[in-house]
């Protein structure tokens, strides 16, 4: 227990060595939402990855429970994004999975965005056109979408 205390100990002194030398980025602005990838346990777990102009999933969602990858390029504004089965609001139900959260990194390492995984309960959706959303964090806060027609067994 001394040796983390004593670590931690370490970390603040030099941070307040250092303070005035971190500097932090701006967080980029928001400019590209897209779903990558679909799949569900009853597709075994099977990504299909999603082209930027594909429309529709070639394979169905089946079983009990859905899996969307989506990018995020740039900083949303938070609490506005949003999942949308067939025009309805289902972002209550479709959970975030934080464990499966993929930094994105512009080439010299600064993080510009994220994949996210959302895993959505098959019994509470149909067969239609899913929709992302999200609102860019500085103004005029535009809003993002990006839709894919899902066939839901």
């Amino acid at each position: 227990m001394k040796k983390v205390f004593g670590f931690l100990f370490a970390i603040a002194f030099v941070f307040t060595l250092n303070h005035n030398e971190a500097k932090a980025a701006p967080a980029p602005p928001l400019t590209d939402l897209q779903i990558i990838g679909v799949t569900s346990d009853g597709a075994n777990y099977e990504w299909e990855y999603i082209s930027f102009d594909q429309t529709s999933a070639s394979y169905p969602m089946s079983g009990e429970t859905g899996y969307i990858a989506v990018y995020v390029e740039g900083t949303e504004l938070y609490g506005w994004f949003r999942i949308y089965n067939k025009g309805q609001d289902i972002t209550n139900i479709a959970k975030e999975i934080i464990d499966m959260r993929e930094p994105v990194t512009d080439s010299s390492g600064m993080v510009i965005g994220w994949i996210k995984y959302y895993e959505i309960p098959l019994d509470k959706v149909e067969s239609g056109q899913f929709t992302v959303s999200a609102r860019n964090y500085y103004p005029p806060n535009n809003t993002f979408y990006d839709n894919l027609y899902i066939n839901v067994e």
